[in-house]
């Protein structure tokens, strides 16, 4: 039996911290609040309510802390979104409230079918091959990679989620792992399948989807793998596909010359990462303060840069206190996993934890020049319909794990 938690108190802090981010903003150097920043907070404060204790009603077996991290997440990224564009932050509330929706719809969907999943591996593995020939075919450009479709005025990227039906594929065949290696060449069928999609994304020039394809399938052949040559064989490849696509992918070789030096290239490729670095160290430990900063100066602040938007005007502080989040949150669903008592709800959530502990660290590399960047949002803090949509199913799966799973403790 799990432990009964009393959500109250840290449901109370959340609110509380909410409604400190409202007052820095009348603290703001050039402007006053409107009374739409009181709209846009009883928002958010009304989004995560509806987040944790819903669920609690819905059902008392789920995880109590992952939607508390996540609203602690969210609502910092919308607040961020929110000084550097209030017409965007409120399409970031929107999208949110559409998140949670979907979080409770994927819940509920999830549960229906959860006696037909063993029977999906083709169905799954037929939608995500669609989704690639469609994006392929119909697919629009953008800051290098052909990895948006566009109907009418609505944009999304299929590929946030291909990165999805990856993870149900996974759980599927690891869940009936005797029946599919019993097939002459079985695992090596699948991770060849695995290199298929990851070809598709070089194709698409989306550089950070491959590497997370690629680690998805790294880690669960290390923990679910018997076959142990399999593994090694594709440490060796992952060294061959580097130099491979350094050589072929002139984008590649331009992410990796902006990493290497990106200040003789200020002017040009180096732009992005050369002012996220003077942001976050102008930002210092405890911010410039809401208001008072120059996050507008960075390229693609509301997105791909947030992380150095919010360390300027807030501080390294409070950037510490968004990877401590994703440590908390990447911690649980690996919790989660580990008492699992289902194979299938064990690959489920592990693959869950690896996805948002790979994107998380390439966008956080990236923004601090650890590694190249790579072009994946930060889950829940950064702006982006599809990515919002795509990382509140991910929760919804691994609070799934966490009813269906039979955890206990």
């Amino acid at each position: 039996m799990k432990k009964k938690v009393n959500i109250s108190r840290p449901l109370l802090l959340v609110f509380m911290f909410v409604i400190l981010e409202l007052s820095l903003f009348f603290f703001y150097k050039d402007m006053k609040p409107t009374k739409n920043f009181i709209y846009y907070t009883t928002g958010v404060l009304v989004l995560i309510y509806l987040l944790n204790i819903l669920l609690i009603k819905i059902s008392p077996k789920a995880d109590r802390y992952l939607n508390l991290i996540v609203s602690m997440l969210f609502s910092i990224g919308t607040f961020e979104i929110l000084r550097l564009d209030e017409a965007s932050g409120f399409r970031q509330i929107i999208w949110i409230s559409l998140g949670i929706v979907v979080f409770y719809l994927a819940i509920f969907i999830m549960t229906a079918m959860k006696n037909k999943f063993d029977k999906m591996f083709f169905l799954v593995l037929a939608l995500i091959y669609i989704l690639f020939i469609i994006t392929l075919v119909f697919g629009k450009t953008k800051y290098g990679a052909r990895n948006w479709i566009r109907i009418g005025k609505i944009r999304f990227q299929p590929g946030e989620f291909i990165k999805i039906l990856y993870i149900f594929l996974q759980a599927i065949y690891y869940k009936n792992y005797k029946r599919y290696a019993s097939i002459k060449f079985g695992p090596e069928i699948f991770t060849l399948i695995s290199y298929s999609f990851i070809m598709f994304f070089f194709l698409q020039k989306d550089l950070g989807s491959a590497v997370i394809i690629y680690g998805m399938m790294m880690f669960s052949e290390f923990v679910f793998e018997k076959k142990k040559y399999i593994k090694y064989v594709n440490l060796a490849l992952a060294v061959v596909m580097s130099v491979v696509s350094y050589k072929l992918f002139s984008h590649v070789r331009i992410r990796v010359l902006s990493f290497i030096n990106p200040w003789d290239y200020m002017d040009g490729i180096g732009l992005q990462i050369t002012q996220s670095l003077f942001a976050i160290s102008s930002g210092g430990f405890v911010g410039t303060g809401i208001g008072l900063g120059l996050p507008k100066t960075i390229p693609v602040a509301t997105s791909d840069f947030i992380f150095a938007a919010i360390c300027e005007e807030m501080g390294t502080l409070v950037g510490i206190a968004i990877i401590m989040l994703f440590i908390m949150l990447i911690s649980r669903m690996f919790k989660i996993s580990l008492k699992s008592n289902d194979t299938f709800y064990k690959a489920l959530s592990f693959n869950c934890a690896v996805l948002f502990s790979i994107q998380s660290l390439l966008i956080l590399g990236g923004v601090l020049k650890l590694i190249p960047l790579t072009g994946v949002t930060l889950p829940f803090v950064a702006y982006g319909g599809t990515s919002i949509l795509a990382s509140f199913i991910v929760l919804a799966m691994v609070q799934f794990s966490s009813i269906e799973g039979e955890v206990d403790g």
